[in-house]
């Protein structure tokens, strides 16, 4: 019983009762061959027993998650202000789609000089317009795009009785609009839709060129510059594209916007996610999902109060820059600055986060994140409800958002095409149907090809990365 009890304590085993915090606080005392065995020997055998136990607790090494989830907390008050705080640029990044506003058809018809019409702002229903213009093919109201060929053209007659007209008809020469709320009527782009799609189609151009831009920026320079950066730009090129002259400007600083302002949500979404335990990464990441779709609902809003176009776009994005406070407010993420070796600036985040959740942090950890951990894989027990989530938890914290700005750029070729389908329909109504149904159920068949992450942990290496849907990539959580 003394060699068993010697042993023990030799192995750094201390009885139940005993404190556990130091080896070097277990008394090192003999006991004599003759001592009989005690309730503590038995205790510290089992102890001893369980602690060699394959997959115990005591063997799994410290990471950021096990902080998290342990000490400082999942989703403690920090991470509640945190998400707060980020919500408010993923609301402004659904400001990009406002072109759908201000770029909207407006009703419009042919002009009719020979009935006295001279400008774009004359009466848009006048009693005569279907003496001078042909009903439309449904039927419903007059056509757009054509009108009568006038039988003398040199008239400006007040009044415009169907004899001064043959039946056949004619494409516009000029357009008369119904309203002026869009940039449509000031740019005079009747009958001419390929170039209102083209503003779609430029936004995601520019879509797919910002996302390696700034996956670049912020794996290299940090979440929190990214962040400000794109928000900024996001501001600066609306604002500048309120004041278009002309059409070609306004594309060209859509294009310009998405280019350098696209990375707001990916961003945001990247920073929120990467300072919450597992438990709560799909509530986070619903929880940015759904500030851009109140985002949406603000755009939309902000469009049915102030329906200048111009208007419209100054107001949507002028806000934008007090996010530029946000590089003082928030903290850089733990994540990102243990992936740089930044380990002073983490320990000082991480401290910040224990002292605002109402925890501690013990030195024991802050150790063993400052020095690079051996390759262990992580596991979590989370249900995946997003492509991004997805998608993000597939890559490495040293190159998540670059990779994650990939995968949606090679994504954005879709999306610069949807916004021309519609015009698919005028060859046969099913075509974009058929497009998007063949193009979801190829994607769903890829996704098989792809590890399961339900079980395992968000990757800090690349040869976690790679062993992702192995056996020894699951754990529990």
């Amino acid at each position: 019983m003394d060699g068993e009890r010697k042993s023990d304590m030799a192995d750094g085993q201390t009885p139940k009762n005993s404190d556990t915090s130091s080896i070097a606080d277990v008394p090192n005392t003999k006991s004599s061959a003759n001592e009989r065995s005690t309730p503590e020997d038995s205790a510290c055998r089992k102890n001893s027993e369980f602690k060699k136990r394959k997959g115990s607790v005591m063997d799994q090494p410290i990471d950021l998650d096990y902080v998290l989830v342990n000490e400082i907390g999942q989703f403690g008050r920090y991470q509640m202000f945190n998400l707060l705080l980020v919500s408010v640029p993923i609301i402004m990044s659904a400001f990009m789609s406002e072109y759908i506003f201000s770029a909207a058809a407006i009703p419009h018809r042919c002009r009719v000089p020979e009935c006295g019409e001279t400008t774009k702002t004359e009466r848009f229903n006048p009693n005569w317009v279907l003496n001078a213009i042909p009903p439309a093919s449904n039927n419903a109201g007059f056509a757009s795009c054509d009108r009568y060929i006038p039988i003398f053209n040199n008239g400006s007659l007040d009044y415009c009785p169907s004899s001064l007209f043959q039946q056949q008809t004619q494409k516009c020469d000029g357009f008369v609009y119904a309203r002026d709320n869009s940039c449509v009527y000031d740019f005079d782009l009747g009958c001419q839709d390929w170039l209102r799609a083209l503003a779609g189609t430029l936004n995601s151009v520019g879509t797919l060129l910002v996302l390696p831009i700034a996956g670049y920026i912020s794996d290299t320079f940090g979440r929190r510059v990214a962040l400000v950066i794109s928000v900024v730009n996001l501001g600066l090129f609306g604002i500048i594209r309120a004041f278009s002259v002309n059409y070609p400007m306004y594309l060209a600083f859509q294009l310009l916007q998405t280019t350098f302002g696209a990375g707001t949500f990916s961003s945001s979404y990247i920073f929120a996610t990467e300072f919450v335990g597992p438990k709560y990464r799909v509530l986070t990441s619903a929880t940015c999902t759904s500030m851009f779709a109140v985002g949406q609902v603000i755009l939309g809003a902000v469009a049915w109060v102030i329906q200048p176009w111009r208007y419209m776009i100054l107001a949507l994005h002028i806000p934008c820059f007090i996010i530029i406070a946000y590089y003082w407010i928030l903290q850089e993420s733990v994540r990102w600055l243990l992936s740089q070796k930044k380990y002073d600036q983490a320990k000082d985040v991480l401290e910040r986060v224990a002292r605002r959740n109402r925890k501690q942090i013990s030195e024991k950890s802050l150790h063993a994140l400052m020095n690079p951990p051996e390759p262990v894989k992580f596991g979590i027990s989370v249900v995946f409800t997003s492509l991004y989530l997805f998608t993000s938890e597939l890559y490495p914290t040293q190159y998540r958002h670059r990779l994650l700005a990939f995968s949606s750029m090679v994504g954005r070729i879709g999306s610069i095409t949807a916004p021309l389908t519609p015009l698919l329909m005028d060859y046969w109504d099913g075509i974009p149907s058929v497009m998007f149904g063949a193009m979801g159920i190829l994607s769903g068949v890829l996704v098989l090809t792809q590890p399961e992450t339900l079980g395992t942990k968000m990757p800090d290496t690349l040869a976690e990365a790679e062993a992702l849907g192995k056996p020894e990539s699951k754990t529990k959580t």
